[in-house]
């Protein structure tokens, strides 16, 4: 299918095809098709949203086909092995005093974890490389793990003398996943990071490691949502104070929590890969479940698509964004509050095909509107630019695929 998008300075477009939960009774897998539309804005803020504006930036943002780490080359777990699916796990080094072993999973489900037995607190490390200095950059730090017994584990990211993460686990015999977030310091001139997990505090504890995983700080998640059914907020740093946050849209606050020191996003993005978020998938924990019956499991909430922090939501439902919308993020500080105006556009999107019969011919193929919801605002006050995401959905199996012949989407 041809597809058409506008040429103006800011735009990307992208057209994709995947699954959702029909948000109209009964609720059933849908497979849609769905035009993207992305305008990159350079924002002049005021204190007051209404003196604040925005202008089509020069220099526009792709629509992201996958997630943009903080740390550029760096998409996606960095971690060798981390599930121990792989029979060689030389990429962990167990120091005197510590065992390791990769065992199946009790329970026959067919997955591996890392055993860990000796003496307190030793410690098995794998060393990651980088592609530059660590200084200043952010990383996610998550695991499972259990223990035969009641035990506490301290499992770290390290660099030399330098700890970022560091998550003091109380283990069960029951597998519990636990991470852990931070930021270098600007003085980590260092190009390499250490995951170190640890035996037990106590001697002669086993404990069992699954899906260790680091990740680099996810700047901007990938735009290819097939749907999003509400509004969906993302500010990213803007931390040079601190406390209570507010961002506001026509003075309704949306987002709303305290900022401390240890943070590094005002209001970034929610992970996929733990709770909340990953609740909202209900992707089965079990590899036996695989493969699914369906596209998407049968507990699949859409609000999975949504990037926004789920525990700074006060709404609870957010509406789309409109043309003209006041924006501001609210600060402690008397002068600390960053504001502008949304622009006027508005997108819309038809989609074209062939009716099976007579001539194939564009004077005698048949349309169907699809309307353009604004779902996404991403906002770098720092960098004084935003973007906004259109998103047209519509149900790709009401016309045979091979029937579709062009997608054009317009702005006004």
């Amino acid at each position: 299918m041809e597809t058409v998008f506008p040429e103006e300075t800011g735009y990307a477009g992208f057209f994709l095809v995947g699954y959702r939960k029909n948000p109209d009774p009964p609720h059933q897998i849908q497979r849609v098709g769905t035009a993207i539309l992305k305008r990159t804005y350079d924002i002049a803020p005021s204190l007051n949203p209404i003196f604040g504006s925005v202008t089509p930036a020069a220099e526009a943002l792709p629509v992201f086909d996958q997630d943009q780490p903080d740390m550029p080359e760096q998409i996606g777990n960095v971690v060798v092995n981390g599930d121990f699916e792989d029979e060689d796990i030389s990429a962990w080094q167990a120091e005197s005093g510590a065992t390791i072993a990769r065992v199946a999973e009790a329970g026959g489900s067919g997955d591996f974890m890392l055993r860990v037995t000796g003496d307190a607190n030793r410690r098995v490390t794998q060393t990651l490389a980088m592609p530059e200095a660590l200084a200043g950059h952010k990383f996610t730090l998550t695991f499972a793990a259990k223990a035969t017994a009641a035990s506490n584990v301290t499992v770290q990211l390290r660099a030399g003398a330098t700890t970022m993460c560091t998550v003091n686990a109380g283990l069960t015999p029951t597998l519990n996943w636990f991470t852990a977030e931070g930021r270098w310091p600007s003085t980590a001139s260092a190009t390499q990071m250490q995951v170190v997990l640890r035996t037990a505090a106590v001697d002669g504890r086993t404990v069992f490691y699954d899906d260790v995983s680091v990740f680099s700080r996810i700047r901007f998640e990938h735009d290819l949502a097939p749907y999003k059914p509400e509004g969906d907020v993302v500010v990213l740093d803007f931390l040079d104070v601190t406390g209570l946050m507010r961002f506001q849209v026509n003075e309704q606050t949306w987002l709303e929590r305290t900022v401390s020191s240890s943070d590094f996003d005002m209001f970034g993005w929610e992970p996929r890969a733990i709770d909340p978020r990953k609740g909202e998938a209900a992707f089965p924990e079990d590899g036996s479940a695989y493969p699914l019956p369906e596209p998407l499991p049968g507990g699949f909430n859409n609000r999975f698509y949504n990037g926004y922090r789920r525990d700074a939501r006060l709404l609870s439902a957010r509406p789309y964004f409109s043309p003209g919308n006041q924006i501001r993020i609210q600060r402690p500080g008397p002068s600390d509050d960053y504001g502008f105006t949304l622009g006027s556009e508005t997108a819309s999107a038809q989609v074209r095909y062939y009716r099976g019969y007579g001539p194939d011919d564009e004077r005698y193929w048949r349309s169907v509107n699809i309307p353009m919801h604004a779902d996404t605002l991403v906002v770098e006050p720092e960098e004084n630019r935003c973007y906004v995401v259109w998103r047209g959905v519509w149900d790709f199996d009401a016309h045979p695929e091979d029937a579709y012949r062009q997608l054009v989407v317009s702005s006004e």
